[in-house]
Order: C-alpha cells, then structure tokens, then sequence
C-alpha cells in the first residue's frame, strides 16, 4: 500500500535502472501527491535524488540565514545558522533528519546518515560567485560517488560513475522535462535506457523501459495520481477526499483494497483491508505514527523524542527497545527489554569506530584519512588489515596470520583479477555496465553469462560447453528456464507478479492460488489435482494449514505475533515460550519439554529436554570452547582465525586440525595414529589424500569440478601414475552428459549406466555386474513402480503421498501422518495350504514432535529412542537390553557408544557430512566415499579392505563384502539402525525400500511439495537433515539457480 498512513499521501517509489559500481548508478523516481504543485524535470509530483538542490533565507529579524535542503524525496530540511556560524567552520545539524551542513571554501556539503542501514552520503553544492549552484556530486565519505553535469540552462544533462566513468546523458523535450536517459558505451555507441511522456499538463503518463515495454500513470486535475498501469499488467487505482487525502486504493480484482478514514480531531486513520479487516494507526502532530493497532487488538507503541526520532519501540507484549543519540546525531547506545546495552562509537563523519556488545566484549574499526576502513580488530584484538590503489579500489586483505587475499582493477576500478588466501588467481570480464560476463577459475576453466537489455541474466555457457537459458516477461519474471539438457521449465503469472502456475519438462502442473491481501498464499495445486489450503487470521497470520492429505495444523500466536502453540493432526498441542527479545526459552509438549538459556551476549547456553541436558561455554568470539552433553565433555581450540584446531573429548579422543588459508581441510591427527593429509587443487577440490600406512586416495575433477576419477593405491605415487595403476585398490570413473551423472566404472563393482527422464528422475540403473533397476514414478514423483533383478513392487499411495501398499505389503498413518503399521502378508512354509499367509506387523511410536520413539517388530522385540533439544538421537535400547548411545560433534556423530562401552570415533569432513575416518578398538580406518559423500570402503593401514559395499540406486544394500568392522553412514546425513533396517535422517527418518520417508516434512511445503519423498533423484541429491533437498554439487554462479 504506497500510502502515507498520517497525511494520506501516495508515495510510489521505483528503480528505473540501476548500474553496478564502487557507488551504483542508479536511477530511482518518487512521487508523493502532496509535492503535486511542485514540478521537477520528470513533471508534477516526481523527484529523484539527483534533483536535491539546496537554498539560502535570510531572515530579517536579527539577520539569521536559514539554509533549505530538500532530499531525495522531496522533503525540505531547514537549517538554522545564527551569527553566520557556518562560515566560522561550524557544522549546522538538524538532528531529527539525520543531516548536517558544512561549509569548505568552494562548496556547502549536505551529510545524511542512517542509522538502520549504515549509509552515509554527503551532497556537494558548489559556490559560484557567492551563489550556490545546482547538486555537482554525490558521494560516500571516501569520496567514491558520482558527478552531475548540467548545461547553460541548469538542466541536468549528464551523470557519471566518478572512478568507473559510466556516463548517462539526460535529453529533454520541448516542455523541458526529460524525455530519455541515454547510456554511453566506450566506443560512443548510445544506449537508450529508459523514455519519458508527458501530457499537456505536466503530468508524466508513460515511461518506456530499454525493452520497450511501458508503465503508464493517469492524473486528476490537480496532478494527482489516479491510477498506475504496470508493464507486468497491474492496475492500481487511488481516490482523495477534499484534503487531498488518499482514502481508497485498489488493485484489479480487488487486490490490495484498501479504504482509509481518517478521524481527524482525535488523530487516527483506520484503514480497512480486502479482506474487512481493520487496522487502526494514530499519529502525533508531526505526522508519525505512535500507535498501531492490528485487527485483533495488539498494539504497537513508537516513542520520538523532541527532534522527532525515535527513542523507543514497544511491542505488543510490552518489551521496550530504547535508542539514545550522541550529540552529533548517532544513534550510540540501544537498551534491549532485558535492560542489555550496546554501546555504539562514531567518528566525525558518522562511522562507527567502536562497538561493546551487551557482554562487554569491544570491536573496533579504523579508517584512513580517506574514511576508508583499514583495520578490523575484534575482542581478542586480532586485525584484519585491509589496503587500497590510489584510486580507492580495496586491493589486499591481510589477516591475524599474515595471510593475504589481493584483488586486481582496471584503470576505472572494474575487477579484473581476485587472489585468494593461498595465491590462486581468479579472473573476471565485465560488460560496459559493470555486469559480470565471464569468469575463468584458477584451473583456466571458463563460465560465460549474457544479458538482456533490462540486465536480466539470460544465458549461463558454462565450462564444458553446455548451458542454462532463462526468459522473462514484461515485468522481469522468469517464465522460461531451459536446462543444458535443453529440457524447459515455465511459469505464470498473474497481476502484481504473483505466480499462478509452473509447469515442467513433462506438462505437469502446480498451481498457486492467492488472496487478494498481497502476500498471502491460499492454496497450492499439486499435479494430482490435490489441494494444500492456507488459513489466515484478520492480522494475516497462518491460523490453519490443510495438508494435500487432508491433516489439519492449526497455529496460535501472542499479541507480537509469535507462535506460541501448534496443535497436530492428532490434537497434541506443543507451547512456546520466549523471553522479552523473542528467542526461545522453553517448548512443552505432552510427552516432553525442552528449555533453552542464553548468555548475556545473546549465545546459547544451555539446552535441556527429558532426556538430555546441554551445556556450552564459549569464548568472547562466541566459539563453543567447551561442550558437556549428559556430563561428557567436548573441548575445543581456535585459530586467531577462526578455525577449529583442536578437539578433545572425554572419551579419549583428541584430534589436531590444520585448514589452509582458505579454511579447507589440510590435515588432521587423531592422537595415537598418523596423521592424514589432503592435497587440493587451485578451487579447493580435494585432489590427494595421504592417508595412514602409506596409502594415498586421488582424485580428479572435470572442468565443471565433478568428480572425474578415483584411486586408493598403496604405496605414494603421482596422481597419473594411481589412475592407471594395475595396483589399485579402489578405481572408479564417473562418465556424464551435458547435467547428469551417466554412469560409473568401478573396478570392484564393475560399470552402472543411469537413464534419466526430462524432469531428471531415474529410471534405469543398468549393472554389468549386480542387479538392474528400473522405476516408474506417478505425477507426484513418487515410485510407483520398481523392478530390482526380475523382482517387480507396485506402490500405490493414497492422498497427500502417503504410501498405501507396496504388493503385499500396508501401511497405515496416524492422523499427524506418521507410519504407525506396517504389515506385510507371508506364505506360511509350514501351512498344508499354500494359501495359507500369516501377517508380519511392525508397529512405530511416535512422540508429539513427530520424533520417532519407539518401534516393535514382528518377533515382539522393542526399540527405543531418544533425542536431545536439537533432534539429534543421543540413544537407543532394546527390549532385550542392548543399549547405543552416541556423542555429537555439532551435526555428526563423534562416539557410539555399546552398553556404556566406548565403540567407535568419528571423524567427518568440516565442510560437509562425509565421514573421514573411523577409529574403533585403537584401529584406524579411512572411508572412502563417492561422488555423493556416501561410504564405499573402509581401508585399514595396510591398505586392506575391511567394509565394502554395494548399493541399490535409493540406498539399499545390494551385497556387503569383508564387513570386518562396520560403517552404518550412508547418503550423507544418514545412519543405518540394523534393527529396523531404517536410516536415521536427523529430523526423520528414511526408508530404503521406497524411497520414502516414514513422515512427513516438519517444515512442510517449504520442503517441497511431496512431504514424504527423500530426493527427486538419489544419484544427483542429498537431503542432509530430512528436511529440504539439495545437490550434490551447488553450481557457481550469479543470479538464478532452479
């Protein structure tokens, strides 16, 4: 709603072009129908910020100046300069603006600062024969900005980039208004970027983009406008009252209605929205808003102090938030509602030198005499240095460790060259506008982009040759996207960009349906023609979600609008508790309760539920440096750079980590063994590791940095020498088409083939060795047809994808859609008749925050589990007394931990959820996995195979081989539980033989619209926690990634 809620104003803002740079070259307009009598180059009612212009009054009564600025909006700001103190080199402030005025001796200097975004620009007027003349530049306090140029008449005609030269040119038509902003090329070449119209009046009607598409304004007689029709099809309407005043605006459709009435002897607007309901807003006689309240009575409060800036904000549960102000107009000390202070140091230019944080750990900022930031230190006083060419560009970073990250420009400040930590070279091209067009990798490996004429990204050429397209429509939405396997995506849309439908490489359709409150989904359509309902309350808070199955969430919320009860699908209702900020300190449920605590600098301390207790100390930085789960303890040891150096556990653990300057992996020793060292290439991809009793695992990468080949050789030798080694131990050689892995030559399990359909599921694993797979998948994406060496299942499922049957096998939900039976029917070997079955019942239990607790199989044996605060298992027991108990490091598993007997450590790579190496009664083992992260073999120092395994393509375990120790990891993430076959995924937990989880999606849509599938293709993705899937590898680039 572009409306001014106190004066009833309308304010449309928007961004005509914008041109990248030190300081972008932007081009934004503002039109506020109160300014409707005030003309400016783009007619009645706009301005832009290049328009500022400032004036001088002389006041006859004592001979006092007042000096006149109106910003980039439009306003004017006054300053008072009594006894002529700005010549005598005062600074004139008007603190409620957050601006200042000094005076040099050519020019006066307008400052405005913003103590929420950090922004600071300084206006420079020059003095012409005593007479101050239009806007000459615009700039940051280190003088990086850019140059107005105007002609005899004082028309702006030009504006350039002041360090990278990128010049517009202004043209005017015969009303002296502008009619077009040109960009020029280095070779002269003219670009029109944007076009105006006006009417007879001085009203602007149309403006024409570079792609030649149009929004258009229509205006009343008083030059107000009445209604703006986008490019994208929008249509909004205004209507006033006799004050000028706003009082209804509406989108076609009713979209975004809003109808406003003001009670003016009392000082409050209603405003009623599309939906009926009513918000109420009252405003002091500034015209700021000191009350809001919402449609179901909460009440925010806004406090201003006497230069009108805010002082205090309070919520609707009463917490204050006070903000104090140096004299110099600083926002300099915030009080949060638990009484905690930040303290905040500004120089004399309104940038922060200092900061103590509520625990009173201090940061510090230096800067040259430019006012650029040359020195980072933080509490424990380590520095970053950071250093810059005589022409402002930032060209080196060093850090505490001496280690130096260097950056390259071009005479006109365009990047041309990036060194990282460790001295590899990265190199950049641009296009005129300053827009990324290629990128070459330290390897020499090329990745191309093209644009559009609105700078949209329309092409990615990747290194090998193939590419990704996009289009967009009129209003710059995406609704074609074509993959390098030329496969096409599209989208639609309604007014007001909202997306009503996409539709993939196979036809298949989603459908968004949506209120006419901007911002509120109501349904979405899955390809099964199934409906996900969203319900809101008058506030616009999610009250109800539908599932596609029909489950019923309900949501309620306290005056501030944090939630503060769920209630599931079966009426279990788990309650929120949060402290005066917002952070939550406690959730009960039925079954369990959990509390968290927090440190006065905002860390978490403490976490504790039924089953655990979890306590953190940390150092000033906020680095957990020790760790107590359940009375174990973890230490750990940082780098002045942050990186783990060392971990020890009770347990007898005790690991010594190096990173290299880039923060990867270098090495690591687990005390009492060799120490294991990886080799990386110039992008980091890990390309040798050396690992205990003289063995070595290679690697090698293709052009788009897949994995190419793979090598475990005992004995050292060159990586060329490893791949075609008759000696190897372990040989595999991945194969792909333009996007997809296509197949894998392994020398212990012999060559796969993967076949893919248009939308990228699989549907063929061919083996010249094992077995072949062949799946079938409904409109959902969920298998409904898997044929495994000759052996077929039919999977049937019933709204909401929840599996029904697979044969002979059932499956029965709980009404929070979790699997509570499964039960399969078995031919009776013993029976006289053949037709004789009887029923094989496994039974899952589960708690109220859909964490598994419980399973019983068919032979009357129980499983237990437990969790800590965080979803991570920290125990399971059996009915006939085994017991595993499991120690985190963060996300991964460190000990497991047999009838209170120490089992085995983990190590895990940093950076993902791979494991490195297993240590198990004092024997080291390194694991290596494949492209996925998933464990192919464990290798004992002598360089044998002591675990093997072959998998089927979702996970399953074909054949083991050695099996002389045991490794449970699977896909990332993953931990096979043998007892029930299950593979714990974190939040869920994952069934192999159907490519499913056993419940649905705790975040629900937002973690795709099938709630219980795990990937749409187990060879390409991985879902970490359970939760939202992922790619293996995250291309590396800008802009869009479907």
């Amino acid at each position: 709603m572009p409306i001014d809620i106190a004066t009833g104003a309308i304010q449309h803002y928007a961004e005509d072009f914008s041109i990248t740079g030190k300081v972008d070259l932007d081009w934004e307009r503002y039109y506020d129908s109160q300014l409707r009598d005030t003309v400016s180059p783009l007619g009645f009612g706009w301005t832009c910020r290049y328009f500022c212009h400032l004036s001088v009054e002389y006041i006859e009564d004592g001979g006092h100046k007042e000096y006149a600025f109106t910003d980039a909006e439009g306003n004017v700001i006054i300053f008072a300069d009594s006894d002529d103190q700005l010549k005598q080199g005062h600074r004139l402030v008007n603190l409620g603006a957050f601006s200042e005025l000094h005076y040099l001796t050519d020019c006066y200097v307008i400052t405005q600062w913003d103590n929420d975004s950090g922004e600071i620009w300084q206006y420079r007027f020059p003095i012409v024969e005593g007479v101050i003349r239009p806007l000459a530049s615009l700039t940051e306090p280190s003088g990086q900005g850019v140059e107005l140029a105007y002609n005899a008449q004082e028309q702006l005609v030009g504006i350039r980039q002041k360090l990278e030269k990128r010049t517009l040119i202004l043209r005017y038509n015969a009303q002296n208004f502008i009619s077009s902003i040109d960009f020029i090329y280095p070779d002269k070449q003219i670009q029109t970027l944007v076009s105006y119209d006006y009417d007879a009046r001085g009203n602007l009607i149309s403006i024409t983009d570079a792609a030649n598409q149009r929004d258009y304004f229509i205006y009343d007689k008083q030059h107000r406008l009445q209604e703006e029709q986008s490019k994208d099809g929008a249509v909004i309407r205004f209507r006033y009252d006799e004050f000028d005043r706003c009082i209804y605006s509406t989108g076609l459709g009713g979209y975004d209605e809003k109808t406003l009435s003001f009670i003016d002897n009392a000082g409050w607007v209603e405003v009623t929205d599309s939906e009926g309901a009513v918000w109420r807003y009252q405003y002091n006689e500034n015209g700021q808003i000191a009350r809001e309240i919402n449609p179901l009575g909460a009440e925010e409060k806004t406090d201003y102090d006497a230069e009108n800036r805010i002082v205090r904000q309070t919520n609707p549960n009463g917490a204050s938030t006070e903000y104090h102000y140096d004299r110099h107009g600083n926002r300099h000390r915030i009080i949060n509602a638990l009484g905690q202070t930040t303290t905040i140091i500004y120089n004399h230019v309104h940038l922060p030198t200092q900061l103590t944080d509520s625990a009173g750990n201090t940061w510090n900022r230096v800067y040259d005499q430019n006012h650029r930031l040359i020195i980072l230190e933080d509490p424990k006083q380590s520095r970053y240095h950071l250093q810059y060419d005589v022409k402002g560009n930032l060209t080196q970073i060093t850090d505490p460790l001496g280690h130096q990250l260097r950056q390259q420009f071009n005479g006109r400040g365009v990047l041309q060259a990036a060194t990282d930590w460790l001295g590899h070279i990265k190199s950049y091209q641009s296009d005129a506008f300053g827009r990324l067009t290629q990128i070459t990798d330290p390897l020499g490996h090329r990745t191309a982009y093209q644009y559009d004429l609105m700078g949209n990204l329309i092409s990615v050429v990747y290194a090998d040759g193939t590419q990704n397209s996009y289009n967009y429509d009129a209003g710059g939405h995406l609704i074609h996207f074509t993959d390098r396997n030329q496969q096409v995506t599209e989208y639609q849309y309604g007014h007001c960009g909202r997306l009503l439908e996409r539709r993939d490489a196979l036809g298949r359709k989603l459908h968004f349906g949506w209120s006419n409150e901007p911002d509120r989904l109501e349904t979405v359509t899955n390809a099964k023609s199934e409906v996900y309902h969203f319900i809101y309350d008058s506030a616009g808070q999610i009250r109800t979600e539908i599932g596609f199955d029909g489950r019923e969430l309900q949501f309620e919320y306290d005056l501030a609008g944090q939630r503060i009860a769920f209630i599931n699908g079966l009426g279990e209702q788990i309650d929120y508790q949060y402290d005066a900020l917002g952070r939550l300190t406690a959730q009960t449920a039925p079954d369990t309760q959990a509390r968290f605590v927090y440190d006065p600098a905002g860390f978490l301390q403490q976490a504790s539920n039924n089953d655990s207790d979890i306590v953190f100390k940390r150092d000033i930085l906020g680095h957990i440096i020790e760790e107590t789960q359940n009375g174990h303890v973890l230490e750990r040891d940082y780098s002045v750079t942050g990186d783990l150096t060392t971990l020890r556990s009770d347990m007898g653990l005790h690991i010594d980590y190096r990173f290299d300057a880039n923060g990867l992996l270098q090495a690591f020793k687990v005390q009492g063994h060799d120490p294991l060292r990886l080799e990386r290439d110039a992008r980091g991809a890990e390309i040798r590791r050396d690992l205990p009793g003289q063995n070595q695992l290679h690697q090698q990468f293709d052009e788009m940095g897949r994995l190419q080949q793979q090598a475990v050789v005992t004995g050292y030798s060159q990586a060329s020498q490893a791949f075609q080694s008759p000696r190897a131990i372990v040989k595999r050689d991945y194969h792909y088409d333009k996007a997809h892995l296509t197949g894998i030559k392994d020398v212990l399990r012999g060559e796969t083939t993967y076949v893919y359909d248009p939308v990228e599921r699989l549907t063929d694993v061919l083996r010249d060795r094992g077995i072949d797979e062949h799946f079938l998948y409904d409109n959902n994406d969920n298998l409904s047809h898997i044929e495994q060496d000759n052996q077929q299942a039919e999977l049937n499922y019933d709204k909401g994808d929840r599996l029904a049957s697979k044969n002979d096998t059932h499956y029965v939900y709980d009404q929070q859609g979790r699997l509570v039976e499964k039960y399969q029917k078995i031919a009776d070997a013993d029976a006289e008749d053949e037709d004789n079955v009887k029923t094989a019942l496994w039974q899952y239990e589960w708690d109220s925050l859909d964490q598994l607790r419980a399973i019983i199989k068919p032979d009357g044996e129980r499983w237990e589990y437990a969790y800590d605060p965080f979803g991570r298992r920290i125990e399971k027991t059996s009915s006939t007394g085994e017991q595993m108990a499991f120690i985190w490091d963060e996300d991964v598993v460190l000990h497991e931990v047999e009838n209170k007997q120490l089992k085995a450590h983990w190590v895990f790579d940093p950076h993902s959820f791979a494991p490195l190496a297993k240590i198990e009664q004092d024997q080291f083992y390194s694991v290596i996995t494949d492209h996925l992260g998933t464990p192919q073999e464990l290798i004992n120092n002598r360089g044998d195979i002591v675990w093997q395994t072959h998998y089927t393509a979702w996970g399953g375990i074909q054949e083991q081989r050695h099996n002389k120790v045991d490794c449970p990891v699977r896909f990332q993430g993953q931990w096979c539980d043998d007892e029930s076959g299950l593979y714990y995924n974190r939040f869920r937990y994952y069934d192999v033989d159907i490519g499913h989880y056993l419940s649905a999606d705790p975040i629900r849509i937002l973690g795709g619209y099938n709630l219980y599938a795990y990937v749409k293709n187990p060879i390409l993705w991985l879902d970490f926690f359970g939760l939202v899937a992922a790619p293996s590898t995250l291309p590396d680039e800008p802009g869009i990634y479907i």
